[in-house]
């Protein structure tokens, strides 16, 4: 779904600035880091559009690292590196992120405790849905659960032939009076093992700590007892690790429907699977939301915010609602919105806060949360029964793509749109790195205007026939002359431009002309079988940058069916006095990238329903 035009008064609203201004940044975004000054790092989360302290910092690659120097040293330093600088690239191992609130969870399998025996970690935690224990560099200690705990200070115990003692603030289960450095030596290493066979072998100084008593020197064991709260792996622990933190890449489903095309979103807690048509076009998150008496027809169940822990209506003196331009607000009311699409479609609802699900490209859930999500009462208008909601990618601050991209490891998400003839098969879409469309590949420049992303257009080769020259603007754009989207079958053309490309199929299509029933594309033909259909040209989109998208007949003529037998029809309309599209039809089979980096769309021919 294409949002009506906005005035010409709005400014354009850039993701990102270009990569020479990222290095800039770069360069001077690394922190002293000392061992008495603990850092709490905060995951870079929210709008892409912050104020301009958080903004400054997302322009940044995306990933950081900080290797902190022992307790001991109190005259060392180290770094917190924000950007590519920050990559861990010698000996090293990996475990899949997940984001959950302010936290970063981890996995932790089972710890190991060198000449005794290994303790299995349960999966789950208290307030964690996607691993069992957070990373923090702003805590000291570990905190295991107490089964857990249990279990590691007897296997501790077991190989530790020292006597023990008793830590005096009461707080860490374990702890052994020692002598001098022989008794040191008797501390085992201590493994912990976390998902994706990442093992982190931790030696006595990282895994015991000094306490002092009237009885004389100790060493505790640097765990205590998590209770009904978070598990954590502290700074203790993580003394003389480089640690990077890189989110991972999110991944959906991507099923065609008639005219569109759908995504899977599993919305709120616990995570409740949605089909939502996909437009880049589009700025929204939204859902018919129970009871919706109201609504156009939907196959599906309604979501029900009532049955979710973790939906939040915004009140109108948000940030997210303020972004929301078509809003009805009172003092001290919800966020209610009306919203008018540029077909006439029409949705009316409340604006809230969501948690979203995807896997990562590991096959880890991935969790978002505070989404901005609006929660329909009404709805009406051209909407697929199959269809229960919207996945607005496009360039605004409330779109999905300006939400959660920055939380992952590049600011890129790509899809692939099999053939709609397939109704049987699906594709992914994919946010972050994993989706980089590195093959066989052209690359345009875009823009961003508004909710749209913005390309240029320079010419229309039809096979066998003259090109088609395309005028440089276009009616309510200003840095191109065509948007993208992926929510818009056809592809829109300006009224001279669409003449000439008309003629120029004509000359080349020996079939008998007929009348698109519906009365929106101006060329179409009588095909009685596959030989006819064989006649109809390729027809090439150039695009600036020298990208050349060779179009198909499949991609570039759609089937009509009338009473006088089957027709063909060009995929092409007038733009009028609206935008020009390059829609979905044109895109089957091409996999699609958009790179925010540079930024450009990048574009590749593929075979879909392999992706």
């Amino acid at each position: 779904m294409t949002p009506a035009p906005t005035s010409s008064g709005d400014q354009l609203r850039p993701l990102h600035q270009a990569r020479q201004a990222d290095d800039a940044i770069l360069r001077s975004a690394q922190l002293l880091l000392l061992p008495d000054a603990p850092l709490r790092l905060q995951p870079l989360q929210g709008p892409l559009q912050q104020p301009l302290r958080r903004r400054q910092l997302l322009r940044i690659p995306l990933y950081f690292s900080y290797c902190l120097v022992p307790i001991s040293d109190s005259q060392a330093s180290s770094k917190v590196i924000f950007g590519c600088a920050a990559v861990v690239a010698g000996s090293k191992v990996t475990t899949p992120m997940t984001v959950e609130g302010t936290f970063f969870v981890l996995r932790l399998e089972e710890i190991i405790v060198d000449g005794a025996g290994s303790v299995p970690v349960p999966p789950s935690a208290p307030g964690l849905r996607t691993g069992n224990i957070i990373i923090g560099s702003g805590t000291t200690i570990n905190f295991l659960p107490a089964g857990v705990l249990s279990s590691l200070v007897q296997e501790v115990s077991r190989v530790v032939s020292l006597p023990k003692a008793t830590d005096p603030d009461g707080t860490l289960p374990l702890c052994f009076t020692v002598t001098g450095e022989p008794d040191r030596q008797k501390l085992p290493c201590i493994t912990f093992k976390f998902a994706g066979e990442a093992s982190v072998r931790l030696t006595p100084k990282t895994m015991f700590m000094d306490e002092v008593s009237f009885d004389g020197l100790m060493v505790c064991l640097a765990v205590a007892d998590s209770g009904f709260s978070t598990p954590i792996f502290g700074n203790t622990a993580q003394q003389n690790l480089h640690g990077v933190i890189e989110p991972s890449d999110a991944v959906s489903r991507l099923v065609p429907d008639t005219f569109e095309y759908l995504m899977e979103l599993r919305v709120g807690t616990p995570p409740f699977s949605i089909l939502a048509v996909v437009g880049t076009g589009s700025d929204h998150i939204w859902a018919n939301c129970v009871p919706c008496t109201k609504c156009y027809r939907q196959t599906a169940p309604l979501f029900d915010p009532r049955k979710s822990s973790s939906y939040r209506t915004l009140p109108c003196t948000s940030d997210l609602c303020m972004a929301f331009s078509d809003k009805a607000c009172g003092s001290g009311s919800p966020c209610e919105y009306h919203y008018e699409y540029q077909d006439g479609s029409n949705i009316d609802g409340v604006l809230a806060t969501e948690d979203l699900t995807f896997d990562s490209s590991a096959g880890s859930p991935l969790v978002f949360s505070n989404i901005a999500f609006g929660c329909n009462s009404q709805s009406s208008g051209s909407f697929s029964s199959r269809a229960a909601g919207l996945a607005g990618l496009g360039g605004g601050p409330l779109s999905l793509v300006s939400q959660i991209l920055h939380s992952l490891d590049k600011k890129y998400f790509s899809y692939c749109l099999v053939p709609k003839s397939d109704t049987q098969a699906s594709s992914k879409v994919i946010f972050g790195s994993a989706g980089v469309v590195a093959r066989s590949m052209v690359t345009t420049p875009m823009t961003v205007e508004h909710t749209f992303f913005v390309l240029r257009l320079e010419e229309i080769i039809v096979d066998g026939a003259d090109s088609v020259t395309v005028p440089s603007s276009a009616p309510g754009l200003t840095t191109g002359n065509i948007i993208i989207d992926s929510s818009t079958t056809l592809n829109y053309l300006p009224t001279g431009v669409l003449s000439i490309l008309v003629e120029q199929v004509s000359r080349v299509v020996s079939l008998p002309k007929a009348t698109d029933p519906k009365g929106v594309m101006p060329l179409c033909f009588t095909v009685t079988g596959e030989s006819d259909r064989q006649k109809l040209p390729f027809i090439t989109f150039k695009f600036a940058g020298e990208a050349s998208l060779r179009l198909s007949p499949t991609s570039i003529f759609m089937d009509e069916f009338s009473f006088a037998g089957d027709v063909v029809c060009l995929a092409v309309a007038n733009s009028g006095s609206g935008l020009p599209i390059f829609g979905n039809w044109a895109q089957q089979n091409l996999y699609v990238g958009y790179d925010f980096d540079i930024p450009a769309v990048t574009f590749a021919s593929t075979d879909c329903t392999k992706l």
